[in-house]
């Protein structure tokens, strides 16, 4: 197996270019996790939960969701594409590559607190 390199693709004569990439932190942090064959998965940032109908009235905070809530408030819309959405699609992807993993959204303040499972939003 061969990892790393400079992202390429062909060109319309057939020779390979260089084109810029962004590896997304979230991504790679989720595969990483999974390739180790870790059962958990805490992606720190600035928020302690994920919420639905963030910034409005009706907002609700995540304490624990199923991989298939996440993929139906992803599929609504709910979470922002450059902010949360990233996190939480990493998450599944994490939780559901094998039975039993969980992954957790916390902040990085009360990532202590999300380990006693106290603060953070699980998906499992």
């Amino acid at each position: 197996m061969w990892w790393g390199g400079i992202p390429v693709v062909l060109d319309e004569n057939g020779d390979y270019k260089s084109v810029p990439a962004v590896i997304d932190k979230d991504y790679a942090t989720a595969k990483l996790a999974e390739l180790v064959d870790a059962d958990y998965l805490f992606i720190l940032t600035a928020v302690d939960y994920v919420a639905i109908n963030f910034g409005t009235p009706q907002q609700r905070d995540l304490t624990e969701i199923t991989i298939e809530e996440a993929k139906n408030y992803c599929q609504e819309g709910q979470f922002a594409s450059g902010s949360m959405r990233p996190k939480v699609e990493a998450a599944i992807s994490f939780a559901e590559s094998k039975k039993g993993r969980t992954a957790v959204i916390a902040s990085l303040e009360k990532a202590p607190l999300a380990m006693m499972g106290k603060s953070g939003t699980k998906i499992v």
